[in-house]
């Protein structure tokens, strides 16, 4: 149990940092983004607009892709040529031609799609299929490929403005992958670090509850001896009394009372870390057939039929005797709480590498069929007024006893339900 908070405890944790952690990662490089491309867009505006009025006074209505030169040393640190935005520099420092000087460039398409160059044709290709491929987005502005692009109508002719922004992207990248590695890195401490402190944490949780299974455990044993001591009163008095209906209720009561304080003791055992459980082979076949042979009878005396297929010469690894009394269990829930005259089915047999145990019964589909697991918590009762005079006396220990006993010998406890008919299903690895 204790084993069990202590892990959950580690998983919640990390799961709640690795959250965390990629939330803030990607915090990060969205802001990042979204930042460069406002920066690259005020640097595509601002260089647009100079190359668009050049262009229009000096080819008025002429096709072609230019890319820019050198700056204008007569606008280098004037007021029309720095970068508004703070990126231009005054008193002889760079301006944004300088800055993306070769990385900028101005490609007019008429109505025909011809497109002719001036300068240099050793883009042509390229610039000519980006310039088509950005046109048919339809979109005024955005980013294609490592290419940052603005469009803009005028007359006849359409503008592509062009930025190249390739090592903007592998910037980018790189702040992905370094905040991503840093990200993972914290995890894998915060990890450490929690499972370091779990130990320490769940300490106040780890005696309280060994201070519950003392109690129980020696509220058990002390609750032994009255009962004892009584049932043998009893006893001497029905033998002196002869029937007598008080004597003999008492008697019953303490037999009850019996039944329940050693459950409850086996419960306190079952939880403590210190109970080792030897597992060896065993003939699971006899294990299975003697501890089901009682529960014929009872199931004929009550009005029903236990049906058993026990498939011989298995064996399987546990503790026997306690996985005979996790048998007991099971076929004890099943005669005792079967609704009507359909036979109750007890197998053993082999699936693959496993070998199964199972029993089978209706039932009166008291529990929701997702809630079905709630049949292994303690003092789980269908009925929840409790009422005994259905005589279904149990006191909702035996399930949680048989979950104990599955999870010390390493066995799988299931409950399922097909047809109406409700299957508990134990898995030995062979």
């Amino acid at each position: 149990m204790i084993k069990k908070v202590r892990n959950r405890f580690i998983l919640v944790g990390t799961a709640a940092a690795s959250a965390v952690t990629i939330l803030l990662v990607l915090a990060i490089n969205v802001f990042n983004t979204v930042q460069i491309n406002r920066n690259l867009d005020d640097v595509l505006y601002e260089m647009s607009q100079e190359k668009s009025d050049s262009f229009d006074s000096e080819k008025s209505g002429v096709l072609e892709v230019e890319k820019a030169g050198e700056p204008d040393t007569d606008k280098m640190g004037s007021s029309d040529g720095q970068w508004k935005k703070g990126h231009g520099k005054k008193g002889g420092r760079y301006s944004v031609q300088t800055q993306y000087a070769g990385h900028f460039y101005h490609i007019a398409v008429d109505a025909d799609g011809k497109v002719s160059l001036i300068e240099s044709d050793s883009l042509f290709e390229e610039l000519e299929q980006l310039a088509e491929s950005v046109i048919d987005t339809g979109k005024s502005s955005g980013t294609f490929n490592d290419y940052r692009y603005l469009v803009k109508e005028n007359g006849q002719v359409t503008d592509v403005f062009v930025l190249d922004c390739l090592t903007e992207h592998q910037q980018e990248e790189r702040l992905l992958l370094i905040s991503a590695v840093v990200g993972t890195g914290g995890i894998l401490v915060f990890f450490v670090f929690v499972f370091m402190m779990s130990r320490r944490i769940i300490i106040p949780l780890k005696e309280n509850m060994e201070k519950q299974k003392r109690f129980i455990t020696d509220a058990g044993h002390e609750l032994k001896t009255p009962l004892s001591v009584i049932g043998t009163n009893m006893d001497i008095l029905s033998m002196d009394l002869g029937e007598n209906e008080w004597v003999d209720g008492t008697i019953q009561q303490v037999k009850k009372l019996r039944k329940l304080v050693g459950n409850l003791i086996s419960l306190a055992r079952m939880d403590e870390d210190s109970t080792v459980i030897v597992l060896s082979p065993f003939d699971v076949s006899s294990a299975a057939m003697e501890s089901a042979e009682p529960f014929c009878v009872a199931a004929s005396q009550a009005g029903g039929q236990m049906i058993t297929d026990i498939q011989d010469g298995l064996t399987a690894r546990g503790d026997e005797a306690s996985v005979r009394q996790l048998f007991t269990i099971l076929c004890d829930n099943a005669v005792k709480y079967s609704t009507s005259q359909t036979p109750i089915r007890v197998r053993l047999f082999q699936d693959g590498k496993r070998i199964c145990f199972e029993t089978e019964n209706s039932w009166n589909r008291d529990i929701a069929p997702e809630k079905l697991d709630s049949v292994f918590d303690r003092f789980y009762r269908g009925d929840t007024s409790r009422d005994r005079r259905s005589g279904k006396n149990g006191y909702g220990l035996g399930l949680s006893i048989a979950k104990g006993i599955a999870s010390k010998n390493q066995l799988q406890l299931q409950v399922m339900e097909k047809d109406q008919r409700l299957i508990f299903h134990v898995s030995f690895s062979k």
